[in-house]
């Protein structure tokens, strides 16, 4: 009988110990994840955000200097005036 009891309380104590162990772990796991997720993707990703909106004004204010003329020196004009670099 004696034994019967020692065996189950060990064995009680064993699942309760797997338990605590299971939730350690599922804790440290979801901290992680919480941490992954507050970092940024890129840590200069603002920079490139105002670095591609910038040009994106430049390009369009460049656009909206061309002529609406069909003629060929305003076509030439308008090419000549186009930097194809940023594109």
């Amino acid at each position: 009988m004696k034994t019967n009891k020692k065996m189950s309380r060990q064995a009680g104590n064993g699942s309760l110990l797997a338990i605590v162990v299971v939730i350690v772990i599922l804790l440290v796991g979801a901290f992680y994840v919480w941490r992954l997720r507050e970092q940024p993707t890129s840590p200069d990703s603002k920079d490139n955000t105002v670095a591609e909106t910038d040009m994106a004004d430049t390009q369009e204010a460049s656009l909206l200097k061309q002529s609406s003329s069909d003629d060929l020196g305003s076509i030439e004009t308008d090419l000549g005036a186009t930097s194809f670099e940023a594109l």
